[in-house]
């Protein structure tokens, strides 16, 4: 008889702390959006995430790689920011936009993997990324936001795709950049876009051949900026649709 009595005491016990569980994962309060959603949620090591946007990760998470959820839309502003151990953030395809300041004074970050989805990085999304190397801009990127990979002193080489259409001010100013290509004409840039390295390093810009036949047009400001550095070279050595389609 106390055997069976136990034993469901037991069995009673785990049931109330699965339901328990389970009504404090339905129930989460969210600080961001001040809801009491099951679309809001903490994971295993303390990042946030509200309905579709990851809000903020750890600044005192001491891991070295982390994968950002399926079904995130959005890096929010400042999410990875003043991190000074992660050294590798993997973006699934689905994000469609870094957000202002997501990872600026991440000092130890190496290396981003942007998704195929992605269409814009906001105003100093990677500022002071003193140790990123190496990123691969997504065919489907649309803006670039002002200061966004300002002192990223080690990134030296650096492929904008066809379909990009914006580079805000200072974007890539102050970085270690060496070599650049750009493989659209259609492209509206602010001032001071890539480093201004008088005295020392040198910078490369590949341009699509048609320019050398077609005007400019709204990359002119970017190549008179260019132009105006005795350390810079302009090459017009990348083929384009333009080629294709003649």
């Amino acid at each position: 008889m106390f055997r069976f009595v136990s034993r469901t005491m037991v069995f009673i016990g785990l049931l109330l702390f699965c339901n328990a569980t389970t009504m404090a994962t339905a129930s989460y309060s969210c600080p961001y959006c001040h809801e009491i959603s099951e679309s809001c949620y903490s994971d295993e090591i303390g990042a946030i995430y509200c309905k579709e946007r990851l809000m903020t990760y750890p600044k005192d998470q001491e891991l070295e790689v982390y994968h950002v959820k399926d079904g995130t839309l959005y890096i929010a502003e400042g999410a990875f920011s003043e991190n000074s151990y992660i050294k590798q953030v993997i973006i699934p395809d689905g994000v469609v936009k870094i957000e202002k300041y997501a990872f600026e004074c991440c000092f130890a970050l190496e290396r981003v993997d942007l998704p195929r989805t992605l269409m814009i990085i906001d105003t100093s999304a990677f500022n002071m990324c003193f140790n990123l190397s190496e990123i691969k801009m997504p065919q489907e990127l649309y803006a670039i936001g002002d200061g966004a990979f300002s002192d990223c002193w080690k990134l030296k080489t650096l492929s904008l795709p066809e379909s990009l259409r914006f580079i805000g001010t200072e974007a890539f100013a102050v970085s270690g950049l060496e070599e650049v290509y750009i493989h659209t004409i259609d492209l509206i840039t602010g001032r001071w876009v890539f480093p201004r390295k008088y005295d020392q390093d040198t910078l490369t810009l590949h341009l699509p051949r048609v320019i050398i036949e077609e005007d400019a047009g709204m990359i002119d400001d970017l190549l008179e900026e260019i132009g105006s550095n005795p350390n810079a070279t302009i090459l017009y050595d990348l083929p384009s649709s333009y080629d294709i389609e003649s």
